[in-house]
């Protein structure tokens, strides 16, 4: 088997495996685990999505994305990111 079929096995069961943990723990979003890294960049992150949600004709909708991204949580999304990279690995494998 090569390396790239081995590679893409594991990042499969890998984020199968995350995507199980998501369920597990369902209280470990994104935005907890930057606000116990540092919780002083992510208030100055949201006073300037604030303020751009203010200066810019779809600053609202903008706004609301960034918060649904930090409210998902992070093993469902580490899954999703290595099922991408395991399907970009077969799509330019040839």
């Amino acid at each position: 088997m090569s390396i790239k079929i081995k590679l893409q096995i594991y990042l499969i069961l890998l984020s199968f495996i995350l995507v199980i943990l998501n369920f597990l723990f369902n209280d470990l979003s994104v935005g907890r685990v930057w606000f116990l890294i540092d919780g002083n960049s992510l208030v100055g992150v949201q006073s300037y999505l604030e303020e751009a949600s203010i200066s810019q004709e779809f600053g609202v909708f903008f706004y609301e994305i960034i918060i649904s991204i930090l409210n998902f949580n992070l093993f469902l999304i580490l899954g999703i990111i290595f099922i991408l990279i395991s399907f970009c690995f077969f799509i330019f494998s040839y």
